[in-house]
């Protein structure tokens, strides 16, 4: 599959996953749905203020599980992402460097030879 599927694939999971905890948080925690998103947001971010914890057992529960899966789906975002920049530079650069390879440069080490003494057999 290329990048940019997977990557759009992780994007739209996580989007998923973010709107079913921020329902879960509204019906199970009873927080407003912008205190729900805003949890959501913040615990698949990592960034986790403490101001909103969970309560019950089973929100505790969920949160656990949601915290590895979001966190996995960001992490692989952010590789995807990364992955895609590096294999465009190294692309750009084979292009740049593909003139440099195929010249011909047997005058060029002739000179660079002499320059350091060595003869040609």
């Amino acid at each position: 599959m290329v990048i940019e599927v997977r990557l759009r694939v992780a994007l739209i999971l996580l989007t998923l996953l973010v709107v079913i905890a921020t329902i879960f948080y509204n019906i199970v925690e009873g927080w407003g749905l912008l205190n729900s998103f805003y949890f959501s947001v913040s615990t698949a971010s990592t960034v986790g203020h403490g101001d909103f914890v969970p309560t019950t057992n089973a929100s505790k529960l969920f949160t656990i599980f949601y915290m590895v899966i979001s966190v996995v789906l960001v992490l692989y975002s952010i590789a995807l992402v990364a992955q895609q920049r590096i294999i465009f530079h190294l692309n750009l650069h084979r292009k740049q460097l593909q003139p440099i390879a195929h010249s011909d440069s047997s005058e060029e080490t002739r000179r660079a030879d002499k320059k350091m003494g060595k003869k040609k057999k």
